[in-house]
């Protein structure tokens, strides 16, 4: 267990798991290392197995991701290129195939209860390479009835007959990404995309009947203010999606933002939070939204009913089998991993991957640490891991105690942590033996002058 009053280590472990890229996912990718394939097909073969034994309490979800842009965006980190490199689209999409092939094997005779197609842009493909890709992965795996088919898109690259298209192919969720509607803003973004294009893709998803619309925006961005961030969030209030989230810009290693030395200011920082204030100032003036989850998200009632996102649901023991250049995947009870390498070597079918084991004591503080803040249930903690969590947990939740104010009775914990900072520091205390001795082992591998280098509050929304 972690020493928290040694709040230097925490703040270390903190920074190298952040400066990775990977803030809240546990156990770090940091620590993960090199495995086979061998132990990738015998994961998913017992999760197929428990699916089958207790399909009401064991999900699954497919997540395909697109790494592929018209263009690469300042704040991105997601695993993205521009569709003008090296290796041509078509090519990739052949390779995927070929791994479709390979994990379905595994998985058949059990139902995915979602789909989710992200990127990078996924409405970049033309409409005949969209509807052969989703033709294909409806051939090769099964899907309830009740299953959420997602995708990502930029307006640019909607029109009525790609957005038709997607609505026969099943389409019950559009995400398009905005971000801002500031022209000075995307400008300073690298983002090619105008107002108009987002008004006219909101239109046409309406009039194809596409269920579920989720719009993005940031906060915190180069050259955005409140003022415009708020004109903003009206504009996309006034449009009515189902669902708005709002992502703070965060510019860890991965971003173009910080391949080129720039850093954000304290001003940056604190200008970011008010934002993220505002916004929820805003939208409790408007009564059909509702604040859900962990992230600045707000949703109709008929999204938040619709269970949208399974994985992030107290309820279930849900994996991912993501497929796909950078994506990862999450067979429960057995790993977590995903693609390492290269695009060219995941092209070239060189099946290259880090992952880390999940054994029941890494899945159960894998739960705390993803719901412990918004408040865990522990009537189903113990009702999913047949644990009383008080028990299991007894000298965390006393550390915690210390540091934190904290409600405590027979069905919920929660502290209260001050902010995202402390939330990130001390939620260390539910990582096992194993993964603070490897995370210790790597930040003693790391300069201190690189790491001295990280402004951790420029990693983290302070509400």
């Amino acid at each position: 267990m972690v020493d928290l009053s040694d709040n230097k280590f925490l703040e270390r472990i903190t920074l190298a798991a952040l400066k990775n890229g990977y803030p809240v996912l546990y156990p770090p990718p940091l620590i993960w290392d090199r495995i086979n394939s061998t132990i990738i097909k015998r994961s998913w073969e017992r999760v197929r197995g428990c699916v089958r034994k207790d399909p009401e309490s064991n999900k699954i979800c497919l997540y395909i991701h697109i790494p592929y842009c018209d263009s690469r965006c300042i704040y991105c980190n997601c695993t993205s290129y521009s569709r003008n490199n090296s290796i041509p689209l078509k090519n990739y999409l052949v390779a995927l195939k070929t791994e479709i092939d390979s994990l379905s094997i595994l998985t058949r005779g059990i139902k995915f209860s979602s789909l989710y197609i992200g990127g990078g842009t996924p409405t970049l493909l033309t409409n005949h390479q969209l509807k052969d890709l989703i033709l294909y992965i409806k051939q090769n795996f099964l899907f309830g009835g009740a299953t959420v088919f997602a995708l990502d898109a930029h307006p640019n690259s909607l029109d009525l007959d790609k957005l038709n298209l997607l609505k026969k192919l099943g389409l019950t969720r559009l995400t398009i990404g905005v971000e801002s509607l500031d022209k000075n803003v995307l400008r300073m973004s690298a983002r090619k995309q105008t107002p108009d294009a987002v008004y006219q893709a909101v239109s046409l998803a309406r009039t194809v009947g596409i269920p579920y619309l989720n719009i993005d925006l940031m906060a915190g961005l180069p050259g955005q203010t409140l003022k415009s961030f708020s004109r903003s969030l009206l504009k996309v209030i006034s449009l009515n999606p189902d669902i708005i989230h709002i992502n703070p810009f965060i510019p860890d290693d991965q971003t173009l933002f910080s391949e080129k030395g720039r850093r954000l200011t304290h001003d940056d920082i604190i200008k970011r939070a008010r934002m993220i204030k505002l916004k929820n100032k805003t939208m409790k003036n408007f009564g059909q939204f509702k604040n859900i989850g962990r992230a600045p998200s707000t949703q109709t009632e008929a999204a938040i009913n619709q269970q949208i996102n399974l994985f992030e649901s107290p309820e279930f023991k849900t994996s991912i089998l993501g497929l796909g250049y950078g994506a990862i995947s999450y067979a429960f009870g057995n790993l977590c991993y995903k693609h390492t390498g290269t695009l060219k070597d995941y092209c070239d079918r060189r099946g290259l991957f880090n992952g880390y084991p999940m054994t029941d004591d890494e899945e159960m503080r894998f739960y705390a640490i993803k719901f412990i803040r918004q408040g865990l249930n522990k009537n189903l903690f113990k009702k999913l891991f047949g644990k009383d969590f008080g028990l299991i947990f007894k000298t965390e939740v006393s550390c915690l105690k210390t540091h934190t104010a904290c409600q405590d009775n027979n069905d919920l914990i929660r502290p209260f942590f001050k902010n995202k900072k402390e939330f990130y520091l001390f939620s260390k205390v539910f990582y096992s033996k194993k993964a603070l001795a490897l995370l210790e082992k790597q930040c003693f591998n790391r300069r201190e002058d690189k790491l001295k280098k990280i402004n951790i509050d420029a990693y983290l929304d302070e509400t």
